[in-house]
């Protein structure tokens, strides 16, 4: 595949999404907001954050399964010699993207929990929020209220991070702003 045509596909997938995170967005913002006519807005907040703990066994488990992998093809080194032969191969672009990628640091299991509890109550108190704001608005004004956070994120950075003022951020927070209010 050229790369143009790579290019082109990673342009579709990103966009196909983009598409599906807004879909599901709007069409979890209808379900809370038709939930939270029989529950308050706090129970479905817990519910909704203590199912992210699914998340945590899965990705335990993913691991293992790569851990299991690499072991099975420990086993199988011709494989990799010759597929090795055939990465040689490959055109310079690709050997110079790889040979430059910065390396990946990976946190440890205890900062991982340190930094959950962290931002746990921030993440709670965000989605409460958001829930309460569902209860009491449409799903539209709640949606376009909260896409333009790029707005409130820039402003209290500047103000909370002291963060330098620069023209070019402040063009872009307008440009997703004003994209939300022509969407």
């Amino acid at each position: 595949m050229s790369g143009l045509a790579r290019a082109r596909r990673d342009r579709i997938l990103g966009l196909s999404f983009v598409l599906c995170v807004a879909l599901i967005w709007v069409a979890g913002s209808f379900i809370v907001k038709d939930i939270e006519n029989q529950l308050p807005a706090a129970v479905v907040t817990y519910v909704a954050n203590a199912l992210l703990v699914v998340l945590l066994p899965a990705a335990k488990f993913r691991e293992w399964m790569k851990a299991r992998r690499r072991r099975c093809d420990e086993k199988h080194t011709f494989v990799e010699e010759e597929r090795d032969a055939l990465v040689d191969e490959r055109s310079s672009v690709e050997e110079w993207r790889d040979a430059n990628a910065p390396p990946i640091k990976r946190m440890t299991e205890s900062q991982v929990i340190v930094t959950a509890v962290m931002i746990a109550p921030l993440w709670w108190l965000a989605q409460f929020t958001f829930n309460q704001s569902l209860h009491h608005t449409s799903v539209t004004s709640n949606t376009i209220i909260s896409s333009s956070s790029t707005l409130f994120t820039y402003l209290l950075s500047l103000w909370f991070l002291r963060e330098p003022f620069v023209a070019h951020k402040l063009g872009g927070v307008f440009v997703c702003v004003l994209g939300r209010m022509l969407a």
